[in-house]
């Protein structure tokens, strides 16, 4: 509930009711494989995570958001698995669970190209960009964060919730989830920019709530 509360100011009819559905499995599907023993998966799931955002791509722009989860996962486990290298619970530097990351990551890059306008998909997230300061004008929710506003507060909630915790679990722990630490600290980043991004920050970050003292 307090999920759907904080997503519902984004929940009419809309092409971007696509992407949340495939972000949520994107961090569904991310987290099932931090928490399973390191292994190569099947070519099978391979060409699954290619088709996946073929898909994406083809029904919405904001497939972006799940490559770029996709990074957070693979830089998070490469930086994870570098410190134990040198904190020496290994003779050699072999990458495990990141590299398998990195291949979803690239072979979601090409795979976003398979639709009918190719690369020219990415030009319209740089016009975007570019016009950032149209859209909030003229667009609300391409607004900055309104701490001030009641629609946003399940969205500020979490925030302190999910950074209290995160530093309470380092302090008393010694122990960070460093894909949750980057998931936290990008998508609060993009949701202070715009507050359209405000339930993407919703359903990557719910996981680290969920999962506090469980994992």
């Amino acid at each position: 509930p307090f999920l759907a509360a904080g997503m519902l100011p984004g929940c009419d009819i809309r092409a971007e009711n696509f992407s949340l559905r495939f972000f949520a499995l994107a961090v569904y599907a991310l987290e099932r494989s931090r928490l399973e023993e390191a292994g190569s998966p099947s070519p099978g799931k391979y060409l699954a995570a290619a088709g996946f955002f073929s898909l994406w791509a083809n029904l919405h722009a904001g497939f972006l958001y799940g490559l770029l989860l996709v990074f957070i996962y693979f830089a998070a486990g490469l930086a994870q698995e570098t410190l134990g290298q040198m904190r020496g619970q290994g003779s050699a530097f072999k990458p495990g669970r990141s590299l398998v990351y990195f291949k979803c990551l690239v072979l979601g890059l090409a795979a976003s190209l398979v639709n009918p306008y190719g690369w020219n998909i990415y030009k319209v997230m740089i016009a975007h960009q570019r016009s950032a300061a149209a859209l909030q004008e003229y667009i609300q929710e391409w607004r900055p964060f309104d701490v001030t506003s009641a629609y946003q507060a399940p969205y500020t909630v979490l925030l302190a919730c999910a950074t209290g915790l995160l530093l309470w679990r380092f302090f008393t722990a010694r122990r960070l989830v460093y894909e949750h630490l980057g998931a936290i600290l990008f998508f609060a980043w993009s949701a202070s920019l715009h507050r359209r991004f405000i339930p993407f920050f919703m359903l990557a970050v719910i996981v680290h709530e969920v999962s506090h003292g469980l994992v």
